[in-house]
């Protein structure tokens, strides 16, 4: 459901006064074939539903990542280069690419929210 709520958003936040990067939406529709796949390789235990999973939290993962500094282009390159890595260097390649996608992703989150954080320096976070 937290796919379809984030669809929900990109839809409704995306007019004239605010317009959210085009990685928001993918990484919704990532979010729900993540689900759908995660559901399947569980139920079935099929190396192609496992290669779909890994693919799909891979793709959220990297959408997230792009969606800061990033032409995209370059996320499309990367997305494909990672779906290709994990199709074919089966032996650790999906773990190690997502750890360090998601401790990068991660590292960009904080430091936008302190940038944002210092951005409002005139602002007063207590009352006195």
């Amino acid at each position: 459901f937290a796919g379809l709520h984030a669809l929900r958003l990109c839809a409704k936040y995306n007019n004239k006064v605010v317009t959210l990067p085009y990685s928001f939406k993918l990484a919704s529709i990532f979010i729900i074939l993540t689900g759908i796949f995660s559901f399947c390789f569980h139920a079935t235990l099929r190396w192609w539903m496992q290669k779909l999973d890994e693919s799909f939290e891979t793709l959220l993962i990297l959408a997230i990542f792009h969606s800061f500094d990033s032409e995209t282009q370059w996320m499309y390159a990367h997305m494909a280069s990672a779906v290709v890595g994990i199709l074919f260097i089966e032996k650790w390649f999906c773990e190690i690419h997502l750890i360090l996608m998601a401790i990068l992703s991660f590292a960009q989150l904080y430091q936008l929210a302190w940038h944002h954080l210092h951005a409002c320096n005139n602002i007063a976070l207590f009352h006195s």
